[in-house]
């Protein structure tokens, strides 16, 4: 005669880890991890050959609409550039850590999606409104978030 199977106990703590599957999710994983990067960064790292078809398009999208939201930071300072009158490339520096989940960026909403905290962040600065601020306890700059 067979024994009944065994429910698994519940699991405690920390929810089990899911590979992040998506360009997005993976340069947000990066993106909190090195708090300081370049485009260029986040292309070498995470673009494989055959797959940087649209690659450059869409992830300078998504750290463009995370700037906006005020979440990364650009610096006035830049990285050199490829050749000689290249102005240098732009580098961004992390300044809200939301969380593990990647934001997204809603479009018909024009505003952030934020999954770990359940809300929208609107853009910092559109014209004829207070610029919002995604402060948070987990931020990397607290000194910046007290000021806003």
């Amino acid at each position: 005669m067979k024994a009944a199977p065994v429910a698994p106990a519940p699991r405690r703590g920390r929810p089990p880890r899911q590979a992040a599957s998506g360009l997005r999710e993976r340069a947000w994983w990066l993106i909190r991890e090195v708090k300081q990067f370049t485009l260029d960064d986040l292309l070498f790292t995470l673009v494989e050959e055959d797959h940087s078809a649209n690659a450059d398009v869409g992830l300078g999208d998504y750290v463009r609409q995370l700037e906006r939201v005020g979440v990364l930071r650009r610096l006035q300072r830049r990285a050199a550039g490829h050749g000689p009158s290249s102005p240098g490339r732009v580098i961004w520096r992390l300044r809200v850590d939301l969380g593990r989940q990647a934001p997204v960026w809603r479009r018909a909403e024009r505003a952030l999606w934020d999954p770990n905290g359940q809300r929208l962040i609107p853009p910092e600065r559109t014209p004829g409104s207070p610029a919002a601020s995604p402060c948070t306890p987990n931020t990397t700059e607290e000194a910046a978030c007290e000021a806003a």
